[in-house]
């Protein structure tokens, strides 16, 4: 639980930094749903309660409760909401990579070229680590118009095209 505490002392503490670094009121708003999805009380309280009855690792009680939310919005008829599983598994592999190491999911090469990224689907964080200056196009198998990476995308002028059905599979980036 203490390891677990941290964990979220930390993603929210860099969360916060994001905030206060950003320039983008669109990265600034996108950067509070995140900030407000970390700090929900029935986030922290059903991965409590995982740990405990279940007796589940801390990782593993971390992905169960965004499983969990994440096929309550994707059950959702609005698809908003369902846009939104992406930003409760965002913040999932935050407090996982944030308790075992950095490197333990979602390992994001930098781009050291002008490139077009391809991808099955791009978390906003992962959008926000991206040099820009760098990014030249965005091609993901997954997503929607209301996706948090898309519309980041769009504010910072990243042309982005998604839905593209096992794009990454058959591209890669460059």
């Amino acid at each position: 639980l203490a390891r677990l505490e941290r964990a979220f002392t930390i993603v929210s503490q860099r969360l916060r930094g994001q905030m206060g670094a950003t320039q983008s009121e669109i990265q600034l708003g996108i950067l509070k749903a995140h900030l407000a999805i970390l700090e929900d009380a029935e986030l922290k309280a059903k991965i409590q309660d995982l740990l405990h009855r279940n007796q589940l690792g801390a990782g593993a009680a971390i992905i169960a409760a965004a499983d969990h939310f994440a096929g309550i919005l994707q059950h959702s008829a609005s698809v908003y909401l369902q846009e939104r599983v992406l930003d409760i598994r965002d913040i999932a592999v935050q407090l996982v990579n944030e308790l075992y190491g950095k490197e333990t999911t979602n390992v994001q090469p930098a781009l050291e070229h002008d490139a077009v990224w391809v991808a099955e689907n791009l978390s906003p964080s992962q959008f926000i680590a991206l040099d820009k200056q760098r990014l030249k196009g965005i091609v993901l198998s997954q997503g929607g118009s209301t996706s948090h990476t898309v519309i980041l995308a769009r504010a910072f002028g990243v042309p982005c095209i998604v839905g593209i059905p096992d794009v990454h599979r058959k591209l890669k980036t460059g």
